[in-house]
């Protein structure tokens, strides 16, 4: 059998001097400069274009339209670049689909002045995005940034870095609590899965007990299918037992049609 390829889109928006600085330190090709720096990175069966606009006029309801991920260079000390970048992700926000995006905070000249804690989570509060800290005499990263990236675009899930994925499970438990106190069943189900993700890559024993507290969750909001799959691969009765629900779900919905 073939092995799938994959060819992702990603668009690299902020500082444009430090983004081209971390893309060629992170060993990437640059393959075109033009109104665009192109940027590219194989592995395997994947490849990944980072596109980089250098026109400040450059229409960016467009570009972010149609790339597959966005890596965002924020230099934190400067306040017009967190104006520009708040801008930016309202656009990104707008959009009709998900955009799995990375905010890369980094001063190509300064140490930065607020604390790591309190920028990711800013990000992590705010936005349903990954963010990192990359100061001065910082690792480049850009490799796990891609790994992370791509294992996200391809799943269709959240993106978790797991050098500080630690550090989001209290925030995701208070907004967790926050939404099971509007009865927000879904999206407290969403939070828990994330957790669940978070655990798993960090070999958290405890991670079935977060899945079935998922999966209950979802059941509350009749996501049977949700509810199965995040339980299916260590509780197959009762992911069995949400797959029928979910039947059984539908065909009362088509007798109501049907009546």
């Amino acid at each position: 059998m073939t092995e799938m390829s994959y060819m992702f889109n990603i668009l690299a928006l902020g500082d444009n001097e430090t983004a081209l600085n971390y893309l060629q330190q992170g060993g990437l090709e640059n393959v075109s400069i033009d109104d665009v720096s192109q940027w590219e990175y194989q592995k395997d069966n994947i490849t990944l274009t980072f596109e980089l606009p250098l026109n400040v006029n450059a229409d960016y309801d467009n570009l972010i339209s149609m790339c597959d991920g966005i890596l965002y260079f924020l230099n934190p000390n400067s306040e017009s670049e967190i104006e520009i970048f708040k801008e930016i992700m309202k656009i990104i926000q707008g959009m009709k689909r998900n955009i799995h995006t990375i905010v890369l905070f980094r001063d190509k000249n300064n140490v930065i002045d607020k604390s790591a804690n309190e920028l990711l989570e800013w990000i992590w509060s705010d936005y349903p995005f990954e963010a990192c800290i990359s100061d001065l005499g910082s690792p480049n990263v850009l490799k796990l940034i891609i790994d992370s990236l791509t294992e996200s675009i391809i799943g269709g899930d959240m993106i978790i870095l797991q050098r500080n994925s630690w550090l989001r499970i209290p925030s995701l438990f208070k907004k967790v609590n926050y939404e099971i106190e509007q009865q927000n069943w879904k999206e407290a189900g969403k939070l828990v899965e994330k957790i669940v993700k978070i655990a798993r890559k960090n070999q958290n024993i405890d991670w079935t007990i977060y899945a079935e507290q998922a999966a209950w969750l979802y059941s509350r909001d009749g996501e049977f299918l949700s509810a199965a799959k995040i339980i299916a691969s260590f509780n197959p009765v009762f992911s069995d037992r949400f797959r029928k629900m979910h039947v059984d779900q539908l065909i009362s919905q088509g007798n109501r049609l049907f009546r």
